[in-house]
């Protein structure tokens, strides 16, 4: 056990790489109630299965103390950048916008999230009407993603009677 006087030295300001999305899985729970001090996280492969829990664990994550969290696209879900988004947010749905979220506080996760592409991966296209593989996201592709991802907050919001932006309301009030 980490004694409270070496967590804040020890986890402060580190960035947690994981090899694999299913690294992330396992170790993350196994570190309880230490989970709050995580502030970068990197998960240099990830699977479209893995999504849904890598997105759980991550909602349990104490999002005022995270700064970044870089996540590289699925490799075996080949399909256009767009599609690999809107999967990214359909599985992430509970993190991004999930019960006692507000629509600040979800683009502030949004805003969190740095997507890219593994050096060998072959799996995001340029558009759906091409087989051009992409190689890297741009700055221009990733302002595009926090556009995109934006502007479902208020959708799914407008859907789940989350109200208003200010003050961090939230659900029903």
């Amino acid at each position: 056990m980490i004694r409270d006087e070496a967590k804040d030295f020890m986890y402060q300001d580190r960035e947690f790489i994981f090899p694999a999305m299913q690294d992330f899985i396992h170790w993350v729970p196994r570190i309880g109630s230490n989970v709050e001090l995580l502030t970068h996280i990197t998960v240099r492969k990830s699977g479209a299965k893995q999504l849904k829990d890598f997105y759980g664990i991550l909602a349990k994550v104490p999002s005022g103390r995270l700064q970044q969290v870089q996540v590289a696209l699925s490799a075996k879900f080949k399909a256009a950048l767009r599609d690999h988004i809107t999967d990214q947010w359909n599985k992430g749905e509970p993190f991004f916008v999930g019960d006692d979220i507000s629509q600040d506080e979800g683009r502030r996760r949004v805003d969190l999230m740095i997507f890219t592409i593994g050096p060998s991966q072959k799996s995001v296209l340029d558009s759906n009407d091409s087989e051009d593989v992409m190689k890297e996201i741009s700055a221009e592709d990733r302002e595009e993603i926090r556009k995109i991802m934006e502007d479902w907050i208020p959708t799914y919001a407008d859907s789940k009677g989350i109200k208003g932006t200010k003050g961090g309301q939230k659900k029903g009030e």
